[in-house]
């Protein structure tokens, strides 16, 4: 059916952000910064302050860190330097690089500043034009704007923070991030390193090569595979479209939930699912929605509306078929099952309907209506075509009927009746199995005659929803009575029921008024800069 996220693996990338952690020079609040040379020095007094000015090769160490700039002013008693000029900040195998470095040892705040700031690992750049930090906190920020590159992957902000005592990295505005796996866009990004969750606030676009995915509230965690995608959120999956307000998904078990104002719309058989609640299992392509479930399939001239206690759906693919994307489905609803086209409408304890030729079969006590014809049976099953219903067969305890006047019904009886129809209207009925009729006859639209006939088969033509013609076969009994001479129990055929207050009048019998048939596709208009890699 959809799910949905399996392909968003390109939050993975997030964790090469944590390389900021290990990058922070300023790691030790009571350490001194050490003079490890320089090509002159020369002692000032500023403000009172006695300063020493560094020139040529400058290099301090500080912890594990070496730092080395052009020139440094510095003030150990107050334990401060500003670097400027080709400022190099080095550990291990990662590099600092920036025009100006201020650091203050009794505040512990830092700022290294420059045309271009560059963070550069073995596994990722980050390039901006200030970063501030505070060596007590361990928290770092940028705030004017920053890209984070690996060989494949990029992440773009106006903003960047790390807590290190927190493990957090976040970025803020106009978030982007790319890889080959997909592309997110978003206002606010965190990422907790240690547990491996990312989350993300506002309007947030997801996109990859199967899936796009809008929500404006959610999470992934990396070590559960789990995600989860929240306020107004949807999912598009090629055909399909997926709705709710809470939607999470366990790629390593293959398994979905959606909870509140659920909607799946199947675009290649113009098909929508609605309810409270959905489960969808990956492996068997089966969902299932549990509270509150509809359906609304669209045709080209009528639309059905179904509801019942329960539905079930199973996506089969099968390449040899021709539909758009070479699935069809198969829709089951449980309890209480009802349904309104304007051609047709029903009521079952359970039905089954398969999109791939358009055939709906019913079970336990179901009742059809057509025009002015009640049909039922033990089990019906109607084939359409072109959107029209094609043929009807009901097998055990078939039975038709027809209003007249007042109490007065033609019926006809059977153990299995074909009703064949042309261009949505009944055409034809064949009864087959200890066929019984009753039907009256008029003269100047006044009922004068009843008739009541038995026999093995019956053929009956019907134009304008009336008998033109009747055929009888094999031990034919058939009597003709006056209307008024007759008792209504003698034309009344066994089984008889009446159950017009049963029947769907509109589509509002089957969805409330206060159902959203369309849901919004907020962020449907989206358009994102494709940053390319190459």
């Amino acid at each position: 059916m959809y799910l949905y996220c399996r392909n968003v693996r390109f939050f993975l990338a997030l964790t090469i952000l944590a390389l900021l952690s290990s990058h922070q020079c300023w790691s030790q609040q009571k350490s001194k910064v050490i003079l490890r040379g320089a090509n002159s020095m020369k002692n000032l007094k500023v403000n009172g302050q006695d300063i020493i000015r560094y020139i040529g090769n400058v290099k301090f160490e500080y912890e594990k860190t070496v730092i080395t700039c052009d020139s440094a002013y510095s003030n150990p008693s107050e334990n401060w330097f500003n670097a400027y000029r080709n400022v190099v900040v080095s550990q291990e195998n990662s590099k600092l690089y920036g025009d100006v470095l201020n650091f203050d040892g009794k505040t512990s705040l830092g700022k290294l500043t420059g045309r271009e700031v560059r963070l550069v690992d073995e596994e990722a750049t980050l390039v901006t034009d200030i970063m501030y930090f505070n060596s007590k906190t361990g928290f770092a920020y940028y705030n004017s704007g920053g890209n984070i590159t690996t060989k494949d992957s990029r992440l773009k902000s106006q903003r960047g923070y790390y807590d290190r005592n927190k493990s957090n990295l976040a970025f803020a505005g106009n978030v982007e991030m790319h890889n080959a796996d997909g592309k997110i866009f978003t206002d606010s990004l965190r990422y907790d390193t240690k547990i491996k969750l990312a989350s993300f606030f506002g309007p947030t676009f997801i996109y990859n090569k199967e899936n796009f995915v809008y929500c404006e509230k959610g999470w992934y965690n990396r070590s559960l595979e789990q995600s989860s995608f929240q306020t107004n959120a949807y999912l598009i999956n090629g055909a399909q479209k997926l709705f709710g307000d809470n939607i999470f998904y366990d790629k390593a078990n293959g398994y979905a939930r959606v909870l509140g104002q659920v909607v799946v719309v199947d675009t290649a058989n113009n098909t929508y699912v609605y309810g409270d609640k959905a489960n969808y299992w990956d492996a068997k392509k089966e969902a299932e929605v549990t509270d509150n479930p509809y359906v609304m399939m669209l045709e080209d001239s009528d639309t059905l509306f179904l509801r019942s206690d329960k539905l079930f759906l199973k996506t089969i693919k099968d390449s040899t078929i021709n539909t758009p994307d070479s699935t069809y489905r198969l829709i089951k609803a449980i309890g209480n099952v009802k349904f309104y086209r304007s051609d047709v409408q029903g009521v079952c304890d359970s039905m089954i309907f398969n999109t791939l030729d358009s055939t709906l079969t019913m079970h336990i006590e179901p009742v059809l209506w057509n025009d002015v014809n009640q049909m039922s049976a033990n089990h019906i099953k109607m084939y359409s075509s072109k959107k029209k219903i094609k043929q009807i067969d009901f097998d055990g305890a078939a039975f038709v009927a027809s209003f007249e006047e007042k109490d007065r019904f033609s019926q006809m009886l059977g153990k299995k009746i074909f009703a064949r129809f042309t261009n949505g209207k009944l055409a034809k009925l064949d009864v087959v199995g200890n066929g019984q009729t009753v039907y009256y006859t008029r003269e100047n639209d006044t009922i004068t005659m009843v008739n009541r006939a038995e026999c093995s088969s019956i053929t009956i033509l019907v134009k304008n929803n009336k008998p033109s013609r009747i055929s009888y076969r094999e031990k034919v009994s058939s009597n003709f009575y006056p209307v008024d001479k007759i008792d209504k129990e003698e034309v009344t055929l066994k089984g008889f029921r009446w159950l017009d207050g049963l029947r769907p009048l509109n589509k509002y019998s089957i969805v409330p008024k206060t159902l959203t048939l369309f849901p919004d596709e907020k962020g449907k208009n989206h358009k994102f800069k494709d940053l390319s890699l190459n």
